[in-house]
């Protein structure tokens, strides 16, 4: 019965580490993404660079196409047996032992050994800190707030649209809008750069371009799924009833938002913004293709850092940007968010 979920979780693991661009880029492993951004910027071949993401959508849509299908034949097989909930077990002895060491092992690789070695960085050049990296964290901060609140209401007015006003072209477009979490966002990236390029070339000047419109266009396309997801949890638990009474009195679009919809869906949005500041805020393909001049993130400030090797100076802006990413974490999991859910 696990054989399915575990092909999945595989399936969509590929599709994270094909997406990835800092690590492997750091690391010299030559995948799809580093090689669109050596023919871009490296060789100042765009051509090249577009056929290897269109080769690299192709491979995505291979791995969709095999998640869903795998998806349909774990719902197969879950409806084929009993809906009682399995019993617990209780690991003793050496089996509680052996999960414990495996749970820590894993929490020491991916967590406390990283933290541990950026805070030995940090004490061992303190004495030359930059301060400046607290500029890049407020651009961070400022960019990410402004996106995940105009991705959360885009969120906001779909899910309420399909809830109220539903039609074929807006299922479609519900669709549409969440495959583009699966798109790796150097793909998404030299997709808007084209949009972009055409209409400067069509007007004249440059209008689109290297603007923040480009920039949280691709924050939209990228994790507009990753919003819409809590925004629909929330509708769900609201009762038919209340639509119908809204209805009944005869309150005005705006009134039915802001005094009935949006008192019982703020857990549920605050929950989706926090999901889409995290992922914003560790976002580097799309920001570094589509960022405005000399406008960089605190990503890019690490990657920047790390790619000269000058690991020392970039264990202040990693632990600025772990610290808030934690903080956010913190706050969706605390009982603010989740015990009013």
């Amino acid at each position: 019965m696990a054989y399915p979920a575990i092909f999945v979780g595989l399936v969509l693991a590929m599709m994270e580490v094909l997406s990835d661009y800092g690590t492997v880029a750091y690391f010299g492993v030559e995948t799809f993404s580093v090689g669109i951004f050596k023919s871009w910027f490296g060789y100042g071949n765009l051509s090249e660079a577009i056929n290897l993401a269109i080769v690299m959508l192709g491979i995505v849509f291979v791995l969709l196409f095999a998640e869903a299908r795998l998806r349909a034949r774990f719902r197969f097989i879950s409806s084929t047996h009993s809906a009682s909930k399995a019993p617990k077990i209780v690991l003793e002895g050496y089996r509680n032992v052996l999960a414990f060491s495996l749970s820590l092992l894993i929490c020491m690789a991916t967590l406390l050994i990283p933290t541990g070695v950026l805070v030995y960085w940090f004490y061992l050049d303190w004495d030359s800190l930059d301060w400046g990296a607290l500029s890049y964290l407020s651009r961070t901060l400022s960019l990410n707030i402004f996106s995940a609140l105009c991705i959360i209401t885009l969120a906001f007015m779909m899910v309420y649209a399909l809830r109220f006003y539903p039609s074929r072209l807006g299922a479609i477009s519900h669709k549409l809008s969440i495959l583009g979490y699966s798109i790796p966002g150097a793909i998404v990236s030299i997709g808007i750069l084209l949009f972009t390029n055409f209409i400067d070339q069509s007007v004249g000047k440059v209008v689109l371009g290297g603007s923040f419109f480009a920039l949280i266009f691709a924050y939209l396309t990228r994790y507009f799924a990753a919003s819409i997801g809590s925004v629909e949890n929330g509708f769900s638990k609201i009762d038919k009833s209340i639509d119908d009474a809204t209805m009944v009195f005869g309150t005005s679009l705006w009134e039915r938002i802001m005094r009935v919809y949006l008192p019982l869906m703020r857990p549920y949005l605050l929950s989706g913004f926090l999901i889409l500041y995290i992922d914003l805020a560790k976002e580097l393909p799309a920001t570094l293709l589509l960022r405005p001049f000399n406008y960089d993130t605190i990503a890019i400030r690490i990657y920047e850092l790390a790619s000269n090797e000058i690991l020392y100076k970039s264990a202040l802006p990693s632990l600025l940007l772990v610290g808030t990413t934690a903080i956010a974490v913190l706050l969706l999991n605390s009982k603010f968010v989740r015990g009013r859910r």
